[in-house]
């Protein structure tokens, strides 16, 4: 099964690279996929794919292909977003039909999604930038230049935060003026970003530390142990929850002591995280392919489903659980269930 090549780092000869892959069979997300610790070769500029889905023959059911390395994924207003890797898009998908609507170009290595302040705004990894987009248009309203390598972004009125992660720091952007207020050094390789619970949360991967943010004052206050390469963030049930890929486990974090409160064991490559509307916290397992649902007040596992080849992040909208397939190039859905 072919994994894509790791979209954490930048070497030349990535086309080589994926086409040894296809070669060989070999697995590559991660440390030869947009996922592992080793970081991905820069890939160059590839013809965007029809948006015409595959016949359904070509594909399990309940998939679309949007693209090549679908990695990061929002709901904007209702609408799917989708940031591909290697066509540098960000795709729309209507979720009522499972239809493409739209593509948007924004540049080889978009990576991380998110819909804050009335705008997308997503992470390029190859540009160092993140790029600011109307989602009435589809038009560029910004490219602003952060740290290397960014990939994790979340935010909200008060402000965009990215993760550089081959600088080891977090940079704030203010979406009143697409200005960056400030830039605040974490641990390594930071990935991932999460805003709740009254602070700014970010999953360093080279160890098992995540950082703790006062978006008042923008100073790291504390450094929580919370497992092997953490990565994916959500919020449930009071808590912080946050998946370990090398443990493959998500913990559950309590905010106020600081402290790990709860193991579950997920599977290989846990990776991306969300909460569905009854509070059900999901994790995309990139190891076994598979999206599996966490009872937060019991921290046990209640739902797991067959995903696609390499699901890597999640969102809820309207009852249904949507996933990004990155080495399968699809976008997958589940009811939310509960």
């Amino acid at each position: 099964m072919l994994r894509v090549a790791a979209l954490s780092a930048r070497s030349a000869g990535s086309i080589l690279i994926v086409t040894a892959l296809l070669i060989s069979a070999c697995s590559a997300p991660g440390s030869a996929s947009p996922s592992d610790g080793a970081s991905p070769s820069a890939p160059a500029p590839v013809e965007s794919p029809s948006s015409t889905p595959l016949p359904s023959a070509s594909l399990p059911a309940g998939t679309l292909a949007v693209g090549e390395g679908p990695i990061g994924i929002a709901d904007v207003d209702g609408t799917l977003w989708i940031a591909t890797y290697y066509d540098g898009e960000l795709v729309q998908v209507n979720p009522a039909t499972q239809e493409v609507i739209g593509r948007v170009q924004v540049g080889v290595g978009a990576i991380g999604l998110v819909y804050a302040a009335g705008s997308v705004w997503a992470t390029i990894h190859e540009a160092d930038a993140v790029v600011r987009v109307d989602p009435a248009d589809g038009s560029v309203l910004a490219t602003i230049t952060v740290g290397v390598e960014p990939e994790g972004i979340d935010g909200d009125d008060e402000g965009i935060w990215v993760t550089s992660e081959q600088d080891g720091e977090v940079t704030r952007i203010d979406p009143a003026s697409n200005e960056v207020v400030t830039t605040i050094g974490v641990g390594s390789a930071p990935r991932h970003v999460g805003i709740g619970l009254g602070s700014v949360w970010v999953t360093n991967y080279n160890g098992t530390l995540m950082s703790r943010i006062d978006p008042a004052s923008n100073q790291v206050v504390s450094e929580i142990r919370v497992g092997s390469n953490p990565e994916g963030i959500t919020f449930a049930d009071g808590a912080v929850w946050v998946a370990n890929r090398g443990a493959g486990a998500v913990v559950r974090v309590d905010p106020a002591t600081e402290e790990v409160v709860a193991t579950v064991r997920s599977g290989a490559a846990s990776e991306g995280l969300t909460t569905d509307a009854a509070g059900r916290v999901w994790v995309a397992v990139a190891g076994t392919d598979k999206v599996v649902a966490i009872d937060p007040a019991t921290a046990t596992i209640v739902e797991t489903v067959a995903a696609g080849d390499e699901p890597r992040r999640l969102v809820e909208l309207d009852g249904t659980v949507w996933f990004t397939n990155t080495s399968g190039g699809t976008l997958g859905s589940t009811p939310a269930g509960g």
